[in-house]
């Protein structure tokens, strides 16, 4: 944080306490802190850090790790065979479907804002701004939900999560 108009920053801290006993017999208290950097590139013309483009990482048989940028509708894809199940588990990040016009309201997790959309966007049962998928011959795309078309090249953020892809016995 700058100390001033704190409402412009953005970023993540992750915090993890261990109490290591349970008297303390002094006032001073010491913080060991790691700060580390996203290993990508944030576009330039964002308030929120946003990828330019997509990653995805094969970390087992089946299994993938993915970067989903949300201003490029349908932008991940990952091999799906027919008759197999996809799972998403470890979703994170933040999207903001418009921040410059809406502010900080159109701004959700993976789990979108509140109750299903409507017809026109991507997935209509699903909230607005959540992680949503599709299946497509042997694929399976990923997204933000919002409408289709131009509206999301202003979009800021990004999600990441792990895809777990199992054959159906």
């Amino acid at each position: 944080m700058d100390g001033y108009d704190w409402n412009n920053n953005s970023g993540s801290f992750l915090v993890m306490a261990a109490i290591e006993r349970s008297e303390v017999s002094s006032n001073l208290f010491t913080t060991d802190s790691t700060i580390s950097y996203e290993s990508w590139p944030c576009l330039p013309d964002r308030s929120r850090c946003t990828p330019g483009q997509e990653r995805i990482e094969t970390t087992g048989p089946g299994r993938y790790h993915v970067l989903l940028p949300p201003q490029i509708e349908w932008a991940v894809s990952i091999p799906t065979p027919a008759n197999a199940n996809v799972t998403v588990t470890t979703a994170t990040g933040i999207v903001c479907l418009d921040l410059q016009l809406q502010g900080p309201s159109s701004c959700s997790g993976p789990y979108g804002r509140g109750a299903p959309a409507d017809n026109g966007f991507l997935v209509a049962d699903q909230p607005v701004g959540a992680l949503v998928s599709k299946r497509e011959g042997e694929r399976t795309y990923f997204s933000v939900n919002d409408r289709s078309g131009a509206a999301f090249q202003h979009h800021d953020g990004y999600f990441e999560f792990d895809v777990v892809v199992r054959e159906a016995p």
